[in-house]
């Protein structure tokens, strides 16, 4: 999946799905900065 802006934060964050995590990234240069991790998996265990 391509990466998309994230809408609720300003315009050089980022988030990408992979698996059932939402990885909230920037890009800095040539970095890229991971700020957030997220498990996006919505069953109980």
């Amino acid at each position: 999946m391509l990466p998309k802006p994230a809408e609720k934060f300003n315009q050089q964050h980022r988030y990408i799905l992979s698996g059932h995590y939402k990885i909230i990234y920037k890009v800095d240069c040539e970095y890229i900065i991971i700020n957030d991790v997220f498990d996006t998996n919505e069953n109980d265990r």
